[in-house]
């Protein structure tokens, strides 16, 4: 077994092997009892998406597992059923780990009692509690692609109160609870804390994610006058399925769109759980991490509050120590990879947006504006290509200038990002070794040469990287298109056309497509819109552990993937025009005071 807890009545492991549910039933046997309820999960050999394709092949299921917590949280479960029924005389579950193909069994539950009322219903119970507490996640492998599964049971227990609860959908965080937590980073929208080892053991290995009560966080999460054309534009989505009422949970924890485009790639989001905070939970909080923080981050009017309402999420730093078998020091590496793609299409009428990269034209802009001290020859098109060669490039080039898109950490802790001082390394691997350094970890610094080539070649096939950039695509005509689409919803808007309507069948691709279209359609295609630019601006978190064996496993999150305003959308047009007129003045300047060709002489 990976990990066990064994006693006379209770039997309960975690397992890289096949299952045995005779070795569960066997275990509880008892002479004083009538009846013994066994329960076995198994993988089917068919998948149905409901997309109207009909069942796929399932290849196996595989399955990973925060082990220490899972342990611990089985116990937790075996003593919770022993409390809810009288005469419990036996308990056994399995739950295998690694690869499951089918007709082979992934868990296996066996209870023992007098009577066989009681051990039905707690056999029942205990796979319930197990899908809503225990941190196991599923990935299902189909012929064609790979798919990472929720345990709809752990978003749909009901609220508990106390000091600190993982058994319910809102965990309560009361005043006592501020010195679990430590600053670990912070955006625009958000404040992450990370547990420390005085948190409870049920909370280790967890983030905090506090909302911060600045001006565009409380448009996000406030109730709108229903006659405002954001408040119109959610009562659209929310007609067809598009939009959560719950501001505070992140994009991509609730957005059907984001779900599907994610699923279709493989892509791996860390789930959480809604979270609430009291008022001297933040204010302590808030107090002992002010000295932390950035002062860009504090001048912004509301950055100093954050509402009640947080997300409880795994750890994306720790998420390679899920795992057994994993020992030593973990390192994470924070990436924010930028727009990765080319833009093209109809409305796209500025030609050297066909050929540079977003991120590269704002480069020269931030640092003609004072924003930067030297430009980043960092390239997105090169960490999204694919290529190993072009991938190690990018992660170079991030190196060397890190500004906000890098960062390592070691066992959580930020070791490498411009914020804490570093100007930046000549390659990956020299970074990766100064966060070793910096950690004192010397197994690492010996490893950061190895380490550096994994990363490169798990990037270059990353099933998150792609749902990146799967979920940027989803901006099909650029911002010059989606100003047309913007103009035409609230034109809709003036008239009173009602929510209802035809959706987008294809994007437009003249004035006339766009005339054409729906309240909805327009909606739509500006949903798609924001949340492209939401990935356009989102975090991926690659987290490398070391094996006993002396091999590495790697996992990798999206994180930050935070919803875009409605009523920004001008903003974007703006800050588009912007950027891109800098660059081609630039260009023409440099064209300018170039020496004239000796052939033109």
């Amino acid at each position: 077994a990976a990990a066990e807890f064994r006693d006379d009545t209770t039997w309960l492991a975690l397992s890289n092997d096949v299952l045995s549910l005779s070795a569960a039933a066997e275990f509880v046997t008892n002479p004083r009892c009538g009846a013994i309820a066994t329960f076995s999960g198994t993988t089917r050999d068919n998948f149905d998406p409901g997309d109207g394709g009909g069942p796929r092949a399932v290849v196996r299921l595989e399955y990973e597992a925060y082990v220490p917590m899972a342990l611990r949280e089985l116990q937790r479960t075996a003593a919770a059923v022993r409390d809810h029924f009288d005469d419990i005389r036996g308990i056994a579950c399995f739950h295998r780990l690694g690869a499951v193909p089918p007709a082979e069994s992934s868990v296996i539950i066996a209870v023992a009692s007098p009577h066989r009322q009681a051990a039905l219903a707690a056999c029942a119970e205990f796979i319930d509690v197990l899908k809503a507490r225990v941190p196991i996640w599923k990935r299902e492998v189909l012929a064609d692609r790979s798919v990472w599964k929720e345990n709809r049971e752990f978003f749909s227990r009901p609220p508990q109160k106390g000091a600190c609860s993982c058994k319910a959908l809102t965990l309560e965080l009361e005043d006592q609870a501020a010195s679990w937590w430590r600053f670990c980073a912070e955006g625009g929208a958000h404040i992450v804390l990370r547990a420390t080892d005085q948190c409870p053991e049920t909370l280790r290995g967890f983030v905090l994610r506090l909302l911060k009560c600045t001006k565009r966080n409380l448009q996000r999460s406030v109730k709108l006058d229903p006659s405002s054309p954001e408040a119109r534009f959610r009562a659209v989505l929310a007609e067809c399925g598009r939009w959560s009422t719950d501001a505070t949970v992140p994009l991509e924890h609730f957005h059907p769109r984001v779900k599907s485009v994610l699923e279709d790639t493989g892509a791996l989001l860390p789930r959480g759980k809604p979270a609430r905070a009291s008022s001297t939970f933040l204010n302590e909080v808030l107090r002992e991490i002010r000295p932390l923080r950035e002062q860009r981050r504090l001048d912004v009017p509301g950055a100093d509050q954050c509402e009640s309402a947080c997300t409880l999420e795994p750890n994306a730093a720790l998420l390679a120590c899920l795992p057994s078998g994993c020992v030593g020091p973990t390192i994470c590496i924070e990436i924010k990879p930028k727009w990765g793609f080319l833009p093209h299409g109809p409305w796209v009428t500025r030609s050297v947006k066909r050929t540079v990269s977003r991120f590269r034209m704002h480069q020269q802009l931030k640092c003609r504006l004072g924003e930067r001290a030297r430009e980043s020859a960092y390239d997105p098109l090169d960490f999204f290509s694919g290529e190993p060669a072009r991938v190690s490039v990018a992660l170079d080039a991030l190196a060397q200038e890190p500004q906000n898109n890098l960062r390592i950490f070691v066992n959580s802790e930020v070791m490498f990002a411009a914020e804490i001082g570093d100007q930046g390394c000549a390659s990956f691997a020299d970074a990766l070794e100064a966060a070793a350094l910096r950690a004192r970890s010397d197994e690492l610094a010996a490893r950061a040469r190895e380490v550096a080539p994994q990363c490169v070649r798990h990037l270059a096939e990353s099933h998150a990287v792609r749902g990146i950039l799967a979920l940027q695509h989803l901006d099909s005509i650029d911002i010059e298109g989606v100003m047309h689409v913007w103009h035409r919803f609230h034109e809709l808007l003036a008239k009173g056309e009602p929510p209802g309507g035809v959706g987008a069948a294809a994007p437009p691709r003249s004035r006339a497509d766009v005339a054409a279209l729906s309240l909805r359609g327009c909606a739509e295609i500006l949903d798609d819109f924001l949340i492209a630019t939401a990935a356009k601006d989102c975090s991926l978190m690659i987290s490398i552990a070391i094996r006993n064996d002396g091999s590495y496993h790697i996992a990798e999150a999206i994180v930050d993937l935070d919803r875009k305003l409605f009523e920004n959308v001008p903003e974007y047009d703006r800050r588009d025009r912007e950027i891109v007129a800098a660059f081609e003045e630039s260009k023409s300047c440099d064209r300018d005071s170039s020496p004239i060709p000796q052939t033109m002489k």
